[in-house]
């Protein structure tokens, strides 16, 4: 029997109502999950939800009861698309589901039921002649076809990795509401230039109140505190926050967790950047490191701040927070994936320049402080269309203050004076001591571009609690981290290292399910802070030891007093002609030669290219078990039990090349899993060969147990044989029974290190394998 008209316009009626009421729910609710759905949020009940709605759809191509029909697809639609959407881009970046290998699937089923849906509302409305029906029909439609169009650069929320968050903590990462005062100001620094602040506050803060006085966050950024977002999507709810102009990608997560729980949040674009005035001389220069004081010094005179201060901050906010701390009168910091001597560790590891990446640095600095559109010159790196689409079709350029728009493009028109990077990438040669000439014609040393020594004193001095947290397969974080530990005292630095890619923006072990991070980061920075601002120790003191790490192939979480713990001794594989890595030394005076090839490459979604991660590309080291013929390769035997080792790899090989001619060795730690055919990429270690050994640590596994200066003067040009020493990355790893170590040499990496610049690189190697060797500190 079939409705009515005024049925059907009933029923439409319930379509909109229903599917806007639950919008509606999802936006109000104080969770940012939308917490009265939270327990459903997963992916599988998603999916069923659009099957339930694709299968109705059908049925509505053949059946009477079109509208009825229509509107339980719609709710479908709206759980299956909506709800996923918004948990994207609260607890994660709002574009990386677009990059996940599910992506084109997930977009087919979506489709097909769109279309079923547009057909099935069209047969309705031609049988029943109503402009209400018809109209009821149109703004149905619209709805699903714009949860559709979220999804194009959002996704269904991607499988959790196994970097088993539930060992650590109970607690989520999600906030608890939107911190309902927010206001904007201008703060006038000593030689008159404003820079652009936002300030949160919990909600029903005042003034008069006993509780008033508050802990404060200071959070410095050079990547916008705040950006517009363009017609139509400022009337969307991003990330179960209200309809709103803006969208704080840097700041959101942070302040979300922070503000509601009782902290004071202070974002501010550093000089030159988002909507602040003045010019950029060069990164991290004097002016700006003399504003940090004055912000400083500011806050603590605001009503709602208490005295207790702390900062945080991911990659160069992490160094800001530290510069920040070097004035004094900050109790804690946080640094996520912040490098600590930046020209070492991120910009030129082993004296090679990492100059794919800084060009396209470069770029996406030089077109944020300069509100370009294009986010990327498309020359230097294609953009994955959702990426593409979110920056430069859904937010804009930053966030005037107080609505200021005038004052705006006066700021942005001041920074067309910025200091431009792209101009100097091509002097930078890989040595320490490299000069930058600043727009004030000084020369300025490359590796001031991070932690210096004198700021590592004054932390000390200052007695600043700091926080680090670094990812294996982020360029050398892991390596920074144990730095800072060790320059600051084990005893004033808590360290977490992860399975993470920069910011911890994906996740990969050997066993995960998929790449999207379960680890509660948030959570566990909030912790360090409720410790260090507010006395309240108790999720910190559930973890004595200074380090935690996530130790890969074990798939869980261990803690030490060091890193690598205490015991570790090293297990010796030495390199053989004819059976690969074998236990024993090798007698024989073996050469072989290998002809290197110049378009090896570990792939552009490197650990090195960072700006990878954040537009998010997963790491993925390409499966090279065929590509032995560029690449010099040494298998082991197959394991016979299972192989741990915590710690710095060391590799020791021996070459030679023609005089006159240089080399740079790449060399790569990999697993071999014979039944599944492929190798696994684990670690890694880069050097220009000439570089020799400067300092050595004897403890077994040490970060720094092999350590260049990487100074012009204390570079030997290669000639005669040559033994080359190489630390790789730190990492934590369990190579089990049934497979095969590997170690492989390669000459280039062409997708991330540009050799042009270094003269006459060897075509041809000779090793000699008597003095060639590598080293696993092993856990017995």
């Amino acid at each position: 029997m079939a409705l009515q008209p005024r049925g059907h316009i009933a029923a439409c009626a319930a379509v909109v109502i229903a599917f806007n009421a639950a919008a509606l729910n999802t936006v109000l609710t104080t969770g940012t999950r939308g917490a009265a759905l939270d327990p459903a949020l997963n992916s599988t009940s998603h999916i069923l939800a659009f099957l339930v709605g694709l299968l109705l759809s059908v049925a509505n191509l053949v059946g009477t009861y079109c509208v009825y029909c229509t509107a339980v697809a719609c709710l479908m639609a709206y759980y299956g698309v909506y709800i996923p959407t918004l948990q994207a881009l609260t607890v994660g970046d709002p574009h990386l589901a677009f990059t996940t290998s599910a992506f084109p699937v997930t977009i087919g089923l979506h489709l097909v039921t769109a279309l079923a849906y547009a057909y099935s509302a069209w047969r309705c409305a031609r049988e029943h002649s109503s402009r209400v029906v018809k109209s009821l029909q149109v703004m149905a439609g619209l709805a699903c076809i714009a949860a559709l169009a979220m999804l194009v650069f959002t996704g269904l929320p991607g499988q959790a990795c196994n970097d088993g968050a539930a060992n650590l903590s109970s607690a989520s990462d999600s906030a608890v509401r939107r911190p309902a005062q927010v206001t904007s100001q201008f703060l006038t620094m000593r030689d008159g230039v404003r820079l652009a602040a936002d300030i949160y506050l919990p909600d029903g803060w005042q003034a008069d109140k006993p509780e008033s006085r508050l802990p404060t966050l200071v959070l410095l950024t050079r990547y916008n505190r705040n950006r517009k977002l363009r017609w139509p999507w400022m009337y969307v709810g991003f990330g179960g926050d209200i309809p709103r102009p803006s969208l704080s990608i840097t700041m959101a997560k942070i302040v979300n967790k922070f503000a509601p729980r009782g902290y004071a949040c202070v974002a501010v674009d550093v000089r030159g950047t988002g909507a602040s005035f003045g010019h950029r001389v060069v990164d991290l220069s004097h002016a700006e490191i003399q504003d940090y004081d004055e912000i400083l010094t500011w806050t603590r005179q605001q009503a709602w701040c208490n005295g207790r201060l702390g900062s945080m901050g991911v990659s160069y906010d992490g160094i800001a927070a530290a510069m920040l701390a070097s004035h004094g009168g900050v109790d804690a910091i946080g640094m996520l994936f912040s490098p600590v001597k930046s020209q070492q560790d991120m910009l030129s590891p082993g004296g090679v320049m990492s100059t794919n990446f800084l060009k396209v640095y470069a770029s996406i600095t030089r077109a944020t402080e300069c509100n370009h559109r294009a986010l990327i010159d498309p020359k230097l790196l294609k953009m994955p269309f959702g990426v593409k689409f979110f920056f430069e079709h859904v937010v804009g350029g930053p966030f005037p203050v107080s609505g200021n728009e005038v004052a705006l493009q006066q700021a942005v028109a001041e920074h067309q004076l910025n200091w431009n990077m792209l101009e100097h990438v091509d002097r930078f040669d890989g040595f320490v001591g490299n000069m930058v000439l600043d727009d004030d014609g000084r020369d300025v040393p490359l590796e001031e571009f991070g932690i210096s020594p004198d700021v590592i004193e004054k932390l000390k001095k200052h007695k600043t609690s700091v926080a680090t947290w670094a990812g294996y397969w982020d360029h050398a974080s892991v390596t920074s981290s144990l730095r800072l530990s060790q320059y600051l005292g084990k005893s004033n630095v808590r360290v977490t290292l992860g399975p993470w890619t920069h910011g911890a923006r994906a996740c990969f072990t050997p066993r995960s399910p998929g790449h999207k991070r379960a680890f509660p980061l948030l959570a566990d920075v909030f912790g360090f802070f409720e410790c260090k601002l507010r006395d309240s120790c108790a999720a910190l003191n559930r973890r004595q030891e200074p380090f935690q790490y996530f130790h890969l192939g074990l798939d869980q979480w261990a803690a030490s007093d060091s890193f690598p713990p205490v015991g570790a001794v090293w297990n010796t594989y030495y390199l053989s002609a004819t059976s690969g890595l074998v236990n024993a030394p090798v007698r024989e005076h073996a050469i072989l030669q290998h002809r290197v090839s110049n378009t090896t490459s570990s792939g552009f979604a490197s650990r090195w290219n960072v700006i990878s991660h954040v537009l998010g590309f997963r790491v993925e080291y390409p499966n090279r078990l065929d590509d032995d013929d560029d690449l010099l390769t040494f298998n082991s035997d197959t394991l016979s039990a299972d192989v741990q080792f915590v710690g710095s790899v060391q590799v020791n090989v021996s070459l030679e090349v023609e005089p006159g001619e240089n080399a740079v060795v790449f060399v790569y730690l990999e697993d071999v899993d014979p039944m599944a055919t492929r190798i696994h990429y684990v670690t890694e270690g880069i050097l220009r060969v000439g570089h020799g050994v400067a300092t050595r640590n004897p403890a077994v596994g040490a970060w720094d147990g092999i350590e260049q200066s990487f100074r012009q003067e204390h570079f030997t040009a290669p000639d005669g044989p040559m033994l080359v020493e190489i630390a790789m990355q730190p990492m934590a790893y369990t190579f089990a029974a049934g497979h095969q170590i590997r170690l492989s040499f390669a000459g280039a990496d062409a997708d991330n290190f540009d050799l042009s610049s270094i003269k006459n690189l060897a075509k041809t190697w000779k090793v000699h394998l008597h003095q060639s060797a590598l080293k696993l500190p092993v856990l017995v």
